[in-house]
């Protein structure tokens, strides 16, 4: 009876896995009893899928299998069997931590290719949470029954705060935090059960909180608090008395409804659209996301990345997290041919122990920020990345590509979404001081315009200007072009904008952009206060160009800006690059030691080079001709 278990391996070929026949007992105090077998999925057997948080594996408890022999598996699991088991008749379950033998990483790996297909053909999908509820008791049964009507004759304004509880902490249980738990619910097409401990209770309630105006699904949660004037009213005035973070309620679908949130944001900034759901985006969609193994930050998406196909790449838990988190520029690299990832990649201390090329958050919204730039921005022209290379066991990475510039002041502010308006205006002053630009002249003025208008496009409508300017001799297409207004207009249109937020905060000493847009927000009859409507989706977009950035200016003249990355930026003969298949241009740092090696800086948005200017002239073997004048095309590598 103490033998412990011993696996028979399975058939990849045949698509094989194992179930587990969890045995009836009348006492919630018997010992958990089952029989492993293996099938194949092309049989279409007939299972539920547990999907439930490992928790901790520090003290084991047994299972008996097959009569004669012993699994050890967690209290979680254990407990969870315990919930789940019928009184008088077997269930059928498929459950990772018995079905697959953790100890064989060849198999895990295998069986994790089949995770998509594991819970998309489950008869149930049961989420078992370690949470105890008291059904009976008034509080929950008051507020569950309100929350049968949500969505229909009932708001979440309808009642407090403290009311809502019961049910809301189920939302806020850490198995929604869990990268694996979310793409078990986004794949599951049949039934799902929410078990909280031994009480079995209808998932569809708690989406209502998904499908209503009154979401409450926490993600991204603070720049979208605004908005969800219902959620704001019920859980923000709380969360600071109550020691609650509104980020904790996750929820079900957190990661997809943060994607269908993206789309929509991106939607706004680029008519032109674009997959979203790639593996690189849930990548870095799932950052917040927590897992046993760091490999599942990769792996655990690939039943929901629209471009994984199962000949991509082999999954691996013996390799390196390096190495596996690699394989997510390399997707975008041979895909698309594509460097969209450096637009979100720099040094920081964060992930000082990934390579400077990884991509990696530095601050909540700048996420949908890239995503925007990376459709928008054609730096490389028509370039790609097909020939770039991934080495070093995914450390290095080499790839071609032009400097353009250096770097020679940056801003002391940064972010400056975060900034004061006089912060903003001194900013510009001192680095137009920098480049010889006299307030007295336009010339400050059109270039600070065209630095702040240059991360939207043109929103691709007919009837939009789109005529080049000529900003210290170089060719220049505005960003913003609101119909009708041709280039005179558009600064005048900034000027006005600039000048109203110069007066706004004489009177408003420490008030920030989003300070002065949430002031003017328009009321129920359309009107924007001071400003205009074309003025204020202007001042909008100005927000949001400015979302993680700091000023810069180049040794060529040109004042942009760049990703706020915590370092300094300039003083290490960082050089401005155009890299080919990336979209937006980069700022690198050159090794000292080794010609022709660069860490990441971050990435950077200068009017004249974001529209693949700096490529023209480029012939089809991707060089400049040596009479053009142009710049060197070179092979480097980034680590």
């Amino acid at each position: 009876m103490d033998q412990p278990y011993e696996y028979r391996p399975l058939d990849p070929n045949r698509r094989e896995i194992r179930l587990f026949e969890l045995l009836p007992a009348t006492s919630p105090d018997a010992g958990i009893c089952g029989t492993l077998f293996v099938v194949s999925l092309d049989e279409s057997p007939e299972y539920d899928a547990l999907s439930y948080v490992w928790g901790n594996q520090q003290s084991p408890l047994s299972i008996v299998i097959n009569e004669w022999s012993v699994l050890a598996v967690g209290a979680n699991l254990y407990n969870a069997m315990v919930d789940l088991r019928r009184r008088d008749e077997p269930r059928i379950i498929w459950v990772d931590g018995m079905c697959i033998n953790q100890k064989d990483l060849k198999e895990r790996g295998n069986q994790v290719q089949h995770m998509r297909h594991i819970y998309s053909e489950a008869r149930t999908v049961r989420a078992w949470l370690d949470q105890h509820v008291d059904p009976t008791s008034h509080a929950f049964a008051d507020a569950f029954e309100a929350l049968l009507g949500l969505g229909k004759d009932v708001t979440l304004a309808d009642y407090t705060f403290e009311f809502w509880r019961p049910v809301l902490d189920i939302l806020r249980n850490p198995y929604w935090t869990r990268l694996w738990v979310q793409q078990e619910f986004a794949l599951a097409k049949s039934q799902v059960c929410l078990h909280c401990r031994s009480d079995e209770l209808p998932l569809k309630p708690f989406l209502a909180f998904y499908k209503s105006d009154a979401h409450i699904t926490g993600i991204d949660l603070p720049t979208l608090i605004n908005s969800w004037n219902d959620t704001k009213q019920i859980i923000y005035p709380h969360a600071k008395q109550l020691r609650v973070d509104i980020n904790d309620y996750l929820g079900p679908l957190g990661l997809i409804a943060k994607m269908n949130y993206l789309h929509d944001y991106v939607w706004k900034y680029n008519t032109s659209g674009g997959n979203l759901q790639d593996l690189f985006h849930l990548f870095m969609a799932s950052e917040h996301l927590k897992m046993s193994d760091s490999r599942d930050r990769v792996y655990g998406l690939l039943g929901l990345a629209r471009d994984f196909d199962a000949n991509d790449f082999e999954v691996r838990y013996d390799l390196d997290v390096v190495e596996v988190y690699s394989q997510v520029p390399q997707s975008c690299i041979k895909k698309r041919g594509s460097l969209e990832f450096l637009s979100m990649a720099g040094i920081n201390s964060a992930t000082a122990s990934y390579p400077s090329w990884f991509p990696s958050y530095r601050m909540e919204g700048e996420f949908g920020r890239s995503c925007v730039a990376a459709l928008n921005w054609h730096a490389a022209g028509s370039t790609t990345a097909s020939n770039a290379v991934i080495h070093s066991k995914g450390r290095g990475l080499r790839l071609r590509g032009f400097m353009v510039d250096r770097v020679r002041d940056i801003g002391s502010v940064s972010p400056l979404n975060a900034a004061s308006i006089a912060t903003l205006i001194q900013q510009l002053e001192w680095l137009g001081s920098r480049l010889c630009l006299e307030r007295a002249d336009t010339h400050l003025c059109r270039e600070a315009i065209c630095v702040l208008t240059s991360f939207f496009s043109e929103r691709e409508r007919k009837g939009y200007n789109q005529e080049e300017i000529k900003i210290f001799g170089k060719n220049v297409k505005p960003s913003y072009f609101s119909k009708g207004h041709d280039k005179e207009e558009l600064f005048d249109l900034g000027k006005s904008v600039l000048m109203k937020s110069v007066m706004f905060s004489k009177s408003n000493p420490h008030a920030t952009l989003e300070d002065w847009q949430n002031s003017l927000h328009p009321s129920s009859h359309g009107f924007y206060g001071a400003l205009t409507s074309d003025e204020y989706r202007l001042l909008e977009d100005i927000r949001v160009a400015l979302l993680g950035q700091r000023f810069i200016a180049t040794a060529g003249g040109a004042l942009g800006t760049a990703a706020a990355v915590p370092i300094t930026i300039g003083s290490n003969g960082d050089e401005v690059w155009v890299l080919f298949g990336c979209p937006v241009p980069v700022i690198l740092r050159p090794d000292p030691k080794i010609t022709g090696q660069y860490s990441v800086v971050c990435s950077a948005t200068i009017p004249g080079l974001m529209r693949g200017e700096a490529c023209e002239g480029l012939t089809e073997d991707g060089t400049f001709s040596h009479d053009s004048g142009r710049h060197d095309v070179v092979e480097i590598d980034l680590f």
